[in-house]
C-alpha cells in the first residue's frame, strides 16, 4: 500500500504531515473528494475560488486536485 498526503490549500491552509495508506491511486483520488465535499459542508465559507484539497504521493508529487464546491442543490 501506499501513502499519500491530502493537503488544505488556499484561504486556510493546511499541510497533511501524517497521510494515510491506500491500495489504489483510485481509492485516494475518492477520499481526496470525500475530503473536499465535507470541507464545503463543515466550512462553507471556504467554498471559493482556488481553494481545494490537494493529493500527494509518498514523494510529495501532486498527484490530483479536489476542488472544494458547493453541495448545496442549485435553485
Amino acid at each position: 500500500m501506499k501513502r499519500y498526503y491530502f493537503d488544505l490549500v488556499g484561504d486556510m491552509a493546511a499541510n497533511d504531515f501524517i497521510g494515510r495508506e491506500f491500495a489504489t491511486p483510485e481509492e485516494a483520488t475518492r477520499h481526496a473528494q470525500f475530503l473536499a465535499r465535507h470541507t464545503a459542508t463543515e466550512m462553507p465559507e471556504l467554498v471559493r475560488r482556488g481553494n481545494h484539497i490537494l493529493m500527494r504521493d509518498e514523494h510529495g508529487f501532486e498527484i490530483y486536485r479536489a476542488l472544494i464546491t458547493s453541495t448545496a442543490p442549485a435553485a
